[in-house]
């Protein structure tokens, strides 16, 4: 019923735009000009709808196998594909455009700041989880300038296009029919990426190429083209629309809030001279559906639904606002000492850990790991040179876009994608997915792009092959294939050595994989010596393992991670966690200087790493010591309550139940609700459930409690013999989430726990549990 149109737009009124076969000057056929071979441009085209699957990519049983296994096959598609393009002479025979000229600066610039950041090895090479180093720079630059060079027609866009799309709507359907891939905390979806806001992001970057894609495709007939866009396109942007809602992104929202403004602000202006009277009419209709969804979204059913309650509001457990603020201020700060060529990539753990103020974090948090904006991330890794290189790209971008030979209405639509993943990225970190589609856009938009209707050519490889092409090939292939090897085939290699670790039966067989692994590791290199650390940490408390293989893992462990330790003098994390290892080991004369030089490099600034040196020197059995740190902790961020529970513990511990309750009674509600773990803790320690259960029944708000808490307040009132209390705590999680049950079942538990002498925490987690899968 419809094509991809393959004419250009100077030679079809309406049709689809020129592919880059229009775009540039061929020279005639001859020697140093072959006829480029169509076998040629089929393998090009077949690896570049390859590169499309990466979405579709994730193993549950690779580490970090959402992110790892994307991104190695990314970056092994992209080799074949510069592979095959070093002996391709047309890749060769082009000018840089201004878009290309802006990227090959950025990774210029982003090579330079990483190499005279606080850590090169980890700008370059990342982590498993972040995958993010300036090798994946590289490799996105490539493909972005790969498939500018391939010179793929209109036709072979316009179905690439369709194929991203289509990916996408599967991927949706898939997660929304099984219910996978969901948050565990609050039931937002993150389908197989790992995180709800990376999929909001690619599902708002594939609506934006659905409309795109609408565009292109020529119809036999107005008829036809209406009935296919209100049914088929239609469906297909509900599906994603219902995919975003149920992540649970308001930033993705936001973002596409202002894609659609400006859409309608372009629109606007191209109308407002000779159809004023339907821009109007257009604007009345889009006020008015949003003022209908917002009505809806605000009644008492739907705000009962915890996703749509999240979109909606930002307090309380739902506002993360603050940590964005905190995270992006001392970005700033850290900022100013390395102002030209900033910290290198992936460096933000010494930032924070330098610049740390405790008044910007009412939280207390441990850590954040990233910048959450793009922008900012960028003046944070590579100064005043990196953020402008960055916003260069953007710059190119949009210059060659409005110069284009695309039509009108697809040159909109692709500003307003831009605006809402620019948008987006003022409020989150980057991720691979999202950048692959950044890449990919501005892949359409260069090859589209034409100055008086045609891309000039090198004027020295127009006509003949100069002397010097052929040992750039051979520097090229050379630099392929090393770049491969140590950014493709080792980090498989340590994925599958990682996946054999969790194999091995025997502890010394596992801790000498890791070993090894390690040593030969480059991406992932500190994961590996994580993964040591924490079976090291977990052979100490088990009491199957023999003292002597304790003893060998432990003093392994500490062998590796006091090299981590050196070749990142500068960071107190990595200090902290081997202070860690030591007072797991009762090591504590070696635990306690790393603790001193931790703060040092803080400057005593963070509460959080003074509550864990406060809970060492409680394991120490120095319970004034630790009470010093919990109040130091405590002091610096007052609106941070975590230090109060643990100080009520050291009281428990110096057998003073009385103290530890009035501090537990001085702690919010909120406070309470964060902290329940070590609250219970507390009050089992001094043998006394009713004191939690009378705790819990004071909360007044008790819309912030999680459903697990009502698993915690039931169990209280059952072992404190209290019928009241379960009573009470039962009708409270009635009111809040009974609308899920029948109340003869809460009643029955009731019934079991007096009558039959039935502990009600099974059941209320199996409640519990069953609420996730009612919701939505």
């Amino acid at each position: 019923m419809a094509k991809p149109s393959a004419t250009s737009s100077r030679e079809k009124k309406g049709s689809s735009i020129p592919g880059p076969s229009t775009r540039t000057k061929t020279a005639p056929e001859g020697p140093g000009n072959p006829p480029k071979s169509p076998s040629h441009n089929r393998l090009q085209y077949g690896l570049f709808l390859l590169s499309l699957l990466t979405p579709a990519l994730f193993s549950s049983n690779v580490f970090f196998g959402y992110t790892s296994v994307r991104v190695l096959y990314f970056e092994g598609i992209v080799t074949i594909m510069a592979l095959l393009a070093v002996w391709q002479e047309s890749v060769w025979r082009q000018k840089p455009s201004l878009l290309q000229w802006s990227i090959l600066a950025f990774l210029g610039i982003t090579a330079i700041a990483n190499l005279l950041g606080v850590d090169a090895q980890n700008s370059f090479w990342s982590s498993f989880a972040r995958m993010e180093g300036f090798v994946t720079y590289i490799y996105l630059g490539l493909y972005f300038l790969l498939i500018t060079r391939f010179q793929f027609s209109a036709r072979q866009w316009t179905v690439a296009l369709a194929v991203s799309v289509s990916i996408a709507l599967l991927l949706t359907i898939f997660v929304l029919s099984t219910k996978a891939g969901r948050h565990t905390s609050d039931e937002r979806l993150m389908g197989t990426f790992g995180n709800p806001t990376f999929m909001a992001i690619y599902l708002l970057q594939q609506l934006g190429i659905l409309s795109l894609v609408a565009l292109r495709i020529e119809w036999k007939s107005r008829r036809v083209r209406n009935v296919t866009k209100l049914s088929g396109l239609g469906v297909a942007a509900i599906v994603l629309l219902g995919g975003m809602v149920m992540t649970g992104s308001r930033s993705s929202f936001i973002g596409l809030a202002a894609g659609i403004v400006i859409l309608s602000v372009l629109l606007a202006i191209r109308n407002a001279r000779t159809q004023p009277k339907r821009v109007l009419l257009y604007a009345a209709i889009a006020v008015g559906l949003a003022g209908i969804v917002w009505f809806i979204s605000q009644t008492d059913t739907v705000q009962h639904q915890p996703i749509i309650y999240r979109l909606t509001h930002l307090s309380g457990s739902t506002d993360t606002w603050q940590p964005r603020k905190i995270s992006n201020q001392i970005a700033l700060n850290a900022f100013v000492e390395r102002p030209l060529l900033g910290w290198g990539q992936d460096n933000y753990n010494y930032g924070f850990a330098s610049y740390y103020v405790s008044s910007l974090a009412p939280e207390g948090s441990d850590w954040y790991d990233r910048v959450h904006n793009v922008p900012l991330e960028w003046a944070f890794s590579g100064g005043v040179l990196g953020f402008l290189a960055y916003l260069a790209i953007w710059a190119g971008g949009l210059f060659q876009l409005i110069r284009s030979s695309l039509p009108a209405m697809q040159r909109y639509v692709l500003i307003a994608v831009l605006t809402a993943y620019f948008i987006f990225n003022l409020f989150n970190p980057d991720s691979i997915l999202a950048l692959q589609g950044f890449f990919l856009l501005l892949a359409f938009i260069d090859t589209s792009f034409t100055k008086d209707g045609l891309q000039s050519v090198t004027p020295q490889l127009a006509t003949n092959r100069p002397a010097w092409l052929l040992p750039v090939r051979g520097v090229a292939i050379a630099g392929l294939v090393i770049l491969a090897y140590f950014a493709i085939i080792t980090p498989a290699k340590t994925l599958r050595q990682l996946n054999q670790f969790n194999r091995q039966s025997s502890l010394f067989e596992r801790v000498t994989l890791l070993e090894q692994t390690y040593r030969a590791a480059t991406v992932g290199k500190i994961d590996v010596a994580d993964q040591l650390v924490t079976l090291a940490l977990s052979s100490l408390n088990d009491a199957n393992v023999s003292a002597v293989d304790k003893q060998g893992c432990y003093d392994r462990a500490v062998n590796i991670w006091g090299e981590v330790c050196q070749q990142h003098p500068q960071s107190s994390r990595y200090k902290a966690r081997l202070a860690s290892l030591y007072i797991a080991h009762d090591d504590y004369a070696r635990a306690f200087p790393l603790y001193e030089e931790a703060v040092a490099i803080e400057k005593g600034k963070r509460p959080a790493l003074f509550v864990q040196i406060g809970s060492a020197h409680l394991q120490q059995g120095n319970v004034a010591a630790a009470m010093t740190d919990f109040k130091q902790a405590y002091q610096l961020e007052p609106r941070w309550e975590t230090p109060l529970v643990y100080e009520a513990m050291a009281y428990v511990v110096d057998h003073k139940p009385a103290q530890a309750d009035s501090l537990l009674y001085k702690v919010s509600d909120a406070g309470l609700v964060a902290n329940i773990a070590l609250v219970k803790q507390a009050y089992y320690m001094m043998r006394n459930p009713a004191g939690l259960m009378n705790r819990l029944r004071r909360v007044k708000f008790r819309h912030q409690f999680l459903p697990e808490i009502y698993v915690d307040w039931t169990t209280a009132a059952f072992d404190a013999h209290d019928a009241d209390g379960l009573l009470t705590a039962l009708n409270a999680f009635s009111w809040h989430h009974g609308i899920v049950y029948d109340y003869s079942i809460l009643k029955q538990i009731y019934t079991d726990a007096m009558e039959r002498n039935v502990s009600p925490t099974e059941r209320m987690r199996e409640l519990v549990a069953g609420l996730a899968k009612n919701r939505f």
